[in-house]
């Protein structure tokens, strides 16, 4: 394909630069590769999932996640284990460029936001690679060019055969540009979209029964450090709300004997609960171990702090989307770790509160248990955690197809 002036011109300054860290070591599969890159924690995040779910569909299928490390706040070790393969992809040498889509022969691009890398994406288009834009705005497009002043970003983003705009100004841009509006959309943020949990049914009614219309709030994954904090705030609720009940599943290292200790010495009743277990009018605390508690009591309670997000030294390992999509509302504190964006997003929505202190915390759980202000919450927390569903769906059948298309074609060869 004949390359843009600004391209071109783009090329050659770059080319005169050191290559950069575009990696191509580690083992090659022998089918086409899907490659998706993200240029954010959130994208990266939300390429993963949509990675598990294609191979899902699809076993046996690699992908390559590439990401740029000037833009993602975590870390990102290099892996190569179940054909899901993460690099570094940091620079935008032509020739470097050049190797990478050399060495992965990609089926099919998912990129994600911006900035662009105008090299490597004039390369894959020049060597056939579908190329599919999501998560795009106006920050991702480059600066409104002068007709003297050839912009080589504007150029790129007529390499993608499919875009997905944030919002109509985006949309409008894209189309003054010169996308042919037959190949645009508009769409939501993208995002992980984790499937949440299930749980028995007969255990949630049985259990609903149970509670007697009790209200009942959740510390899912509690830590040790953070046990002492939510425990002082219950006794300060209960004052208020005496039927106030509170559930914990300890996260994992959380010793039993220390728990047990713990509630003793808050002078709090407690008893540790299985499913189909009784729950006594009068205690004040149960204590649930079983992994699938968590999904029947993100059901049953309107109301979950998230354990690992209290104390600086924790690490919070339950993703705050799981809750929000059972019906949950969310409380957390300021450590949020590595889903600090699902956090963010939920927080914009008005789906989660943060909480400062066991005083605080007392006075959010007082308020929110209250059913008509959980379920705002709740229902600020499903619109997020649903919002992208759609657009999931349809860049999974835009990858499938292509990717199914670059097999038959290596088949027939």
């Amino acid at each position: 394909m004949i390359r843009p002036l600004s391209l071109t011109a783009y090329r050659a300054l770059s080319a005169r630069k050191p290559p950069g860290d575009l990696t191509v070591a580690g083992p090659r599969p022998d089918r086409p590769v899907a490659w998706f890159h993200a240029t954010s924690d959130m994208r990266a995040a939300a390429l993963l999932d949509l990675a598990d779910r294609l191979r899902a569909q699809r076993p046996g299928m690699p992908v390559l996640l590439t990401f740029d490390r000037r833009h993602l706040t975590g870390p990102r070790p290099a892996r190569h284990d179940d054909m899901l393969y993460e690099i570094p992809l940091d620079g935008d040498h032509p020739g470097a460029a050049a190797e990478f889509l050399e060495y992965w022969r990609p089926a099919v691009g998912l990129w994600t936001g911006g900035p662009l890398m105008p090299n490597l994406l004039f390369t894959a288009r020049s060597a056939g690679v579908p190329l599919i834009l999501a998560d795009i705005d106006e920050s991702g497009l480059g600066r409104e060019g002068l007709p003297w002043m050839p912009d080589p970003e504007r150029a790129a983003l007529r390499m993608f055969r499919r875009v997905f705009a944030l919002d109509i100004t985006t949309f409008s841009r894209l189309q003054r540009i010169g996308i042919p509006t037959r190949d645009l959309q508009v769409a939501p943020r993208l995002q992980d979209s984790l499937a949440p949990p299930s749980c028995a049914e007969e255990d949630l009614t049985e259990t609903g029964e149970t509670l007697a219309g009790r209200p009942v709030w959740f510390a899912a994954g509690l830590c040790a450090s953070e046990a002492v904090g939510v425990l002082s705030a219950h006794r300060q609720a209960v004052r208020l709300s005496h039927r106030l009940l509170l559930v914990i599943t300890p996260a994992d290292g959380f010793d039993p004997a220390a728990l047990q200790a713990l509630l003793g010495g808050a002078g709090l009743r407690h008893a540790e609960w299985e499913p189909g277990d009784p729950i006594d009018e009068f205690v004040q605390v149960l204590v649930a171990r079983e992994a699938d508690s968590l999904a029947l009591w993100f059901r049953l309670a309107p109301l979950s702090i998230m354990g690992g997000t209290l104390g600086a030294e924790e690490e919070p390992g339950i993703h705050p989307f799981i809750p929000a999509a059972l019906g949950s509302a969310v409380l957390h504190g300021s450590h949020t770790g590595a889903h600090a964006p699902a956090y963010e997003r939920l927080a914009q929505a008005g789906g989660t509160q943060l909480v400062r202190g066991s005083t605080h915390l007392s006075e959010v759980a007082l308020r929110l248990i209250q059913p008509e202000e959980s379920a705002r919450m709740a229902l600020a927390g499903w619109d997020v955690v649903t919002e992208g569903a759609w657009l999931i769906d349809r860049l999974s059948d835009l990858v499938l197809d292509f990717h199914d298309a670059a097999e038959m074609t290596d088949a027939a060869t």
